[in-house]
């Protein structure tokens, strides 16, 4: 059935949103606006956009992509279970990121989180990121686009920052939120009590709830906070800049100044501290569902580049530098179109 125009307030979405099935393939998503006409019109731009992208590709079984994963020589050992459960109709396009969850946990339910990982989680990755790629993975370097952060890389260049630079890096580390998001945070976005940001207007389009680490980025988040307007302001009191292109990086050269006073190379960014807080907050919880949820990820193959990155002792490190997530009240909010 083509996809159909829902409005704010069901199912959890606080926008408008579409729901129905193109080409075979499950659709319920936010079309990021309050606004009936700007929805309407948007409803129709994504129904011509799957129609014209997902084709018969969307037609393909997990099962079938299981199969050509193990011709491609991908790992089967863990593979039996997981098509069983999976069974033989389910289109690849339709797993969601709850539904490998609810796979981990039925297969895997009295293990170890690390365990449910390696023998389900992993495996369900594999085969999604070979269907997506069409073939085995060909190898590249991809160290800038995971570099992180240690507790204690952090910790350095929070103390060589400027007092309005610090409050920027603590709020980026605890929130995980994009540079261009946080120049368009609002006061009335922020809530307190609850420890949560709303993200208006992201660059996927798909607003949301993010949780705010209550300890040391929420504290540096409100101190200074202005009455009404932008959030985070420029030294002279004004707003930053909304530029054409989305950018967020207007802190520059204050940010660069902190990062080399601190001793860190130049594949520290202001966007490293975004892979720094997934990296962080998964190592807190091993919960993928609140990762996706929390950073605005629909793409579990993206999300899933941080569940690997982390050694065993992190949690540890960051109990001893003062970071204590907690996984927000979205967490468990369902997400399609993985």
């Amino acid at each position: 059935m083509p996809l159909k125009l829902h409005p704010p307030g069901k199912r959890g979405f606080t926008t408008y949103f579409a729901r129905g099935t193109v080409a075979g393939r499950r659709v319920e998503e936010s079309l990021g606006t309050r606004d009936r006409k700007v929805a309407v019109r948007k409803l129709a731009e994504r129904q011509i956009e799957l129609e014209d992208t997902v084709g018969k590709s969307a037609q393909t079984t997990f099962a079938a992509a299981a199969v050509a994963y193990l011709n491609d020589g991908g790992e089967g050992r863990y593979l039996p279970p997981i098509l069983k459960w999976f069974g033989p109709d389910t289109l690849v396009d339709d797993v969601s990121i709850q539904d490998v969850a609810a796979a981990a946990q039925a297969l895997k339910p009295k293990v170890s989180a690390q365990t449910r990982h390696r023998c389900v989680i992993t495996p369900i990755r594999a085969v999604l990121e070979h269907y997506r790629r069409g073939g085995p993975r060909q190898k590249h370097n991809d160290n800038a686009r995971t570099r992180w952060l240690t507790p204690q890389e952090a910790d350095a260049l929070i103390d060589a920052a400027a007092p309005q630079m610090r409050r920027i890096i603590l709020t980026l580390l605890g929130t995980g939120c994009r540079t261009s998001e946080l120049v368009k945070l609002q006061v009335g976005d922020i809530r307190g009590p609850s420890a949560q940001i709303w993200i208006a207007d992201p660059k996927n389009e798909r607003p949301r709830w993010s949780a705010v680490e209550r300890s040391r980025a929420l504290p540096a988040l409100l101190e200074g906070l202005p009455k009404q307007g932008a959030a985070f302001r420029t030294q002279h009191g004004e707003a930053y800049t909304i530029r054409p292109n989305n950018s967020g990086g207007q802190f520059a050269v204050a940010f660069n100044r902190a990062r080399e006073a601190a001793g860190l190379g130049e594949d520290v960014t202001p966007h490293a501290l975004r892979h720094t807080w997934a990296t962080w907050f998964y190592a807190a919880h091993k919960d993928l569902a609140a990762l996706m949820a929390n950073g605005g990820w629909v793409s579990v193959t993206m999300a899933m580049r941080y569940t690997k990155l982390a050694p065993a002792d992190l949690p540890a490190q960051l109990e001893a530098h003062g970071w204590r997530f907690e996984t927000g009240s979205n967490a468990g909010r369902r997400l399609h179109a993985v």
